[in-house]
C-alpha cells in the first residue's frame, strides 16, 4: 500500500513539474513579425545624341550644323544631321592650313541604368590625291590632319570606360577635323585631295 502511494505521489509530482515547466516556457514566449511589400518598376535603356543641355548657350549647340563662325576658307557643302543615334552627311572643304571644322553635341542617358563606353576607336583619316602628284599630295595632307572627339570643352579625349550616369546624365562632346597650320610651302597639295574614313561608332553598355 505504501509502495502504491509512493508511486502515485511520484506520478503526481512529475505531472506537476511538467505543468510548471510548461507554464514557465509560456511565460517567456515572444512573437516577432515582419511585414513589408515590394515591386519592380519599369526600367529602360535610352542613350542618345541630343542638342546641348538646357541652359547651355546656343552658340555652342546646333542640331543641323555648327553655329560657331567658320573660317572664311572653309566651305560647307552639307552640315551634320543629328538624330537620336546618328550624326551624318557632313561634307566640308578646306583651302588653307589652319582650317578647321567643329561640331558640338550632347550624349544623354535618359535610361534607368548607368552606361559606359565599351567600344570606341577614333579612325585615322585616309587621304586620296588626284593628278600626277596624287600619292605625295595625299601623304602630305594626311600628315597634317588632326581628327579628335573630346569632352570637357576640348580638354579630355573620349575613351573606353567613360561613364554616363542614369536618369538624365549628359556629356558635351566636340568633334573636330583640323588641317593644321604647320604645313610648309613645299608640302601644300598641287591638286585636290579627298579625305575619307571619318566614320566611327560609340558603343555603350550597362554598368
Amino acid at each position: 500500500m505504501d509502495d502504491k502511494r509512493f508511486k502515485i505521489g511520484v506520478l503526481v509530482a512529475l505531472i506537476t513539474m511538467v505543468v510548471v515547466v510548461g507554464l514557465g516556457f509560456a511565460a517567456f514566449t515572444t512573437t516577432l513579425s515582419i511585414n513589408g511589400s515590394a515591386k519592380v518598376e519599369v526600367s529602360s535603356w535610352n542613350v542618345h545624341f541630343a542638342m546641348c543641355s538646357e541652359g547651355m548657350p546656343s552658340a555652342y549647340c546646333s542640331r543641323i550644323g555648327n553655329s560657331q563662325a567658320l573660317p572664311p576658307t572653309v566651305t560647307v557643302a552639307s552640315y551634320p544631321i543629328l538624330t537620336d543615334t546618328t550624326i551624318s552627311d557632313w561634307d566640308v572643304s578646306f583651302k588653307t592650313p589652319g582650317d578647321t571644322f567643329t561640331y558640338n553635341f550632347n550624349v544623354v542617358n535618359d535610361g534607368s541604368f548607368n552606361a559606359k563606353i565599351s567600344t570606341f576607336e577614333l579612325p585615322t583619316p585616309v587621304c586620296t590625291g588626284t593628278g600626277d602628284n596624287a600619292e605625295t599630295d595625299a601623304a602630305n595632307v594626311c600628315k597634317h590632319l588632326e581628327y579628335t572627339l573630346t569632352t570637357n570643352s576640348g580638354n579630355t579625349n573620349v575613351a573606353v570606360g567613360d561613364v554616363l550616369t542614369k536618369s538624365g546624365g549628359s556629356k558635351y562632346y566636340t568633334l573636330k577635323l583640323t588641317y593644321k597650320d604647320d604645313v610648309p610651302a613645299e608640302e601644300l597639295p598641287k591638286n585636290e585631295v579627298t579625305i575619307s574614313n571619318l566614320g566611327f561608332s560609340i558603343i555603350y553598355i550597362q554598368t
